[in-house]
């Protein structure tokens, strides 16, 4: 499936038809300048950097009616998800790495582990003001903080052997 295919499926909320979280990667653009990766070519409301330490364990909720891509910067990040309701299913951690996409859709339970110190972007459905976030989420653990810690650290010992 292309980028662009993936993208039309989410914007038309036809999420039972996505192959799973990982999102193919778009068009680059090339010349004597750089490049231009285009990341999302698709609405989305709420656009924010998040930079993360090593061992933050992010979000271990679920959204009642947003959505969200997570585009990672730098650094490496375990996702995991839960999805209980367009495509019931559990997916294995998956390692994303700089220039990789996921994408969380509504009423999937979710957690972002972060491997190593690192920067990521999220481009949303809704406006993610903290309110507004809030008002739409779930707090339910996917990952618990000792799993987390245990994956940090395996993570680290694999890094330096």
């Amino acid at each position: 499936m292309t980028h662009d295919e993936y993208t039309a499926l989410v914007a038309e909320g036809r999420f039972a038809e996505l192959p799973g979280p990982l999102v193919p990667k778009g068009t680059v653009f090339e010349n004597e300048n750089g490049t231009i990766e285009n990341v999302l070519l698709r609405p989305a409301t709420s656009f924010a950097v998040i930079r993360s330490k090593r061992g933050a364990l992010r979000a271990n909720h679920w959204h009642r009616t947003d959505w969200h891509y997570i585009h990672v910067i730098s650094g490496a990040l375990l996702y995991f998800e839960e999805d209980r309701s367009w495509v019931p299913r559990t997916v294995p951690a998956l390692k994303v790495l700089p220039g990789e996409t996921v994408f969380t859709g509504p009423l999937t339970r979710h957690a972002v582990l972060s491997l190593e110190d690192g920067v990521f972007v999220t481009m949303a459905l809704k406006v993610r003001s903290h309110e507004e976030h809030e008002a739409d989420v779930v707090r339910e653990e996917l990952v618990s903080r000792e799993r987390a810690d245990w994956l940090v650290a395996e993570f680290a010992k694999a890094s330096a052997g």
